[in-house]
């Protein structure tokens, strides 16, 4: 016998009725509706793959640059002179956090071409399109200047951005376009794949020497008269 799939409530009023629908058929009509279950779950997981793809604003006015899915990745760069971990943006630069022996974490952009009017942009943790409960919150105003290196955080700014990527959530910022006041451009660091790259940066921040070589062209080291050897000081 060939099954009709109807509604899940027609199903079950035609086998609550014996007279409308024997066995055999009722046995027919659970098959149908394992089957809708299953084309449902298969629904729900091609939508959710599928938002994964993209960044949580449609209706942005103005560009938004971020890494997707498949182009999020952390690069770990260092020796006991400097670490950095830095993110492609695609179309637009890359996103770097860079700390350089005896000095604090720094964060800064690198723009292929700064969209960006000179001033304050708004530095905000939004939610990836896969945790669209939780809510986007203000960081700070932030400097920006037009140059190619458009945006330098402070080592407490930057540690907040860190945070927030540990978090899972995107660190972004939003400054109007210098060539239109109503665009607004947007840069997203996307937190896939951060926590693993992470690690592997603090890894070689512990290595790092104590100085660098600025700091010790500073220094000075005094003698006493008569004196052949450093002492333990």
């Amino acid at each position: 016998m060939r099954c009709r799939c109807l509604s899940s409530e027609a199903l079950s009023l035609a086998c609550l009725d014996s007279n409308l629908a024997p066995k055999s058929r009722c046995k027919d009509a659970g098959k149908c509706l394992d089957q809708m279950q299953s084309m449902k779950n298969s629904l729900k997981f091609t939508l959710s793959l599928m938002s994964l793809l993209f960044v949580p604003w449609a209706h942005a006015e103005g560009p938004v640059y971020a890494g997707g899915f498949g182009s999020a990745k952390w690069l770990v760069e260092g020796s006991v002179f400097e670490c950095s971990i830095s993110q492609k943006i695609p179309k637009y630069g890359e996103a770097v956090f860079y700390r350089q022996a005896g000095e604090a974490v720094i964060f800064y952009l690198n723009a292929i071409e700064n969209e960006m009017a000179a001033g304050s942009a708004l530095l905000s943790s939004v939610p990836p399109s896969w945790r669209q409960g939780l809510p986007a919150e203000e960081i700070a105003y932030v400097e920006v200047s037009r140059s190619n290196r458009p945006v330098n955080l402070n080592a407490t700014q930057t540690r907040v951005v860190m945070a927030e990527l540990v978090k899972g959530m995107m660190p972004t910022l939003t400054r109007e376009a210098w060539y239109d006041e109503a665009r607004s451009i947007r840069v997203a660091i996307s937190p896939l794949n951060f926590q693993g790259a992470y690690q592997n940066y603090q890894d070689c921040v512990i290595d790092l020497l104590p100085a660098n070589f600025a700091q010790l062209e500073r220094s000075s080291v005094f003698w006493r008269s008569g004196q052949m050897e450093l002492d333990g000081a």
